[in-house]
């Protein structure tokens, strides 16, 4: 079974942190919102601590970095919110077809935004994931379209 772990660090430098719970937990999937280190670092520390070979999988511009120890050539990037790189969505070709659909998301802070704002954004995001789902359903397993 695939492991996930996700952890909003405010932009604290917590990789030792996260690699001691890469370790106790053995973690397939990292995810880190407000990281407060470069991806090379948290790739070294990751790497350093389990013995593994993790891979950054996110884009510089998304706000929800991905580290995993899953080969990078399985993950098919599917959709981004263009704008603002708040939201990806990823199909990761493990186990049997489709595989994971994984949506990555850093929501607008409460401090900023309106709840009719945020209820706004969840329905756009809903209808994001929604089409995806439907586009992995109905092509052929493991698709190598990198977006829709």
């Amino acid at each position: 079974m695939t492991s996930f772990f996700f952890w909003n660090v405010m932009g604290r430098d917590l990789r030792t942190l996260v690699a001691r719970a890469a370790v106790e937990r053995s973690l397939d999937i990292v995810l880190i919102a407000e990281a407060g280190m470069g991806d090379a670092e948290m790739v070294a520390a990751l790497d350093a601590a389990t013995g593994w070979r993790y891979v950054a999988i996110s884009q510089d511009s998304d706000k929800v970095r991905i580290f995993t120890r899953i080969a990078k050539n399985q993950w098919i990037r599917r959709q981004t919110d263009a704008l603002s790189a708040r939201m990806a969505i990823w199909s990761i070709a493990v186990g049997r077809p489709p595989g994971i659909l994984l949506a990555t998301t850093h929501f607008l802070s409460k401090n900023h935004t309106t709840a009719t704002e945020q209820a706004m954004l969840s329905v756009e995001l809903s209808k994001e994931i929604r089409i995806v789902e439907n586009f992995v359903a109905t092509t052929a397993p493991f698709s190598l379209v990198t977006s829709i």
